[in-house]
């Protein structure tokens, strides 16, 4: 496996970025089917200013990638994503510490990460490599998918 910074997004990465705006969707609960030109436009909302773009390849082939945002001296991890046929076989924990370096070498010493609440198995791989604080979390007024309730530091939101 090799990671290499990208610069603009390519046929494979649209591909990859696709599934992954397919994969909000299901976390969203948004039952709509993701179209070429939202492909196209999640490849590229993610090469915007600010941003770094790094993928997991094996051989010639991206099977994942990871995107820093940088504001203000905070570096933000604001996606990592692995296809799906090709997750278990360490590509997000290798992508995931490249990030990490890559922060470290910037003179950084946090790495803030955005997570989705039902995304229990991003929580987990976090917990595994030792993020345990909670430190932001987002509410707004109207959310138009009927969502469960969780209940966070003892208040109760929907979700």
């Amino acid at each position: 496996m090799t990671i290499r910074k990208l610069l603009r997004p390519d046929d494979d990465f649209t591909r990859l970025a696709g599934l992954f705006r397919e994969r909000l969707h299901e976390l969203n609960r948004l039952e709509k089917e993701v179209t070429p030109a939202e492909r196209e436009e999640e490849a590229r909302a993610h090469f915007q200013a600010g941003k770094t773009v790094f993928g997991a390849y094996e051989e010639e082939e991206i099977v994942a990638f990871a995107v820093l945002k940088e504001e203000d001296g905070v570096h933000w991890l604001d996606w990592i994503f692995v296809d799906p046929e090709k997750r278990r076989k360490g590509y997000a924990s290798a992508l995931f510490d490249h990030c990490e370096r890559y922060v470290q070498e910037q003179g950084v010493d946090k790495l803030f990460i955005y997570v989705h609440p039902d995304n229990d198995t991003m929580i987990g791989f976090l917990r595994k490599k030792g993020y345990d604080a909670l430190n932001l979390i987002e509410i707004t007024k109207k959310k138009k998918t009927k969502g469960r309730e969780i209940e966070i530091l003892g208040h109760t939101y929907r979700y």
